[in-house]
């Protein structure tokens, strides 16, 4: 084998071990506005996210497929039903707008 072979086949073995991977902690929603009771959407029904910002108004249900349709800033937005919570403000979401896609 040469040199260089060796060289690489080395830090091929070593590449996964040597990057340091560190834990994030993920955003905790506002205890006080949000409830934990199951909720139903409705389409019309008004978004926000876990901040209090309006994303948009549901237009689609979609309960089979665990998700919602808003569209905002004119993009059609996949929201899943389990992270839709009741807040002080209506109906939220457990995520931010810029995550959702």
């Amino acid at each position: 084998m040469s040199r260089l072979a060796f060289t690489l086949f080395t830090a091929a073995l070593l590449a996964p071990v040597s990057a340091p991977v560190f834990a994030q902690e993920a955003p905790a929603a506002p205890a006080a506005a949000a409830t934990s009771e199951p909720v139903t959407p409705k389409s019309g029904a008004v978004l926000r996210d876990v901040t209090g910002r309006r994303i948009g108004a549901i237009d689609s249900v979609r309960t089979a497929d665990g998700y919602v349709t808003v569209i905002a800033d004119m993009k059609l937005l996949r929201v899943p039903i389990e992270t839709l919570q009741m807040g002080e403000k209506g109906l939220m979401t457990t995520l931010k707008k810029s995550e959702l896609r």
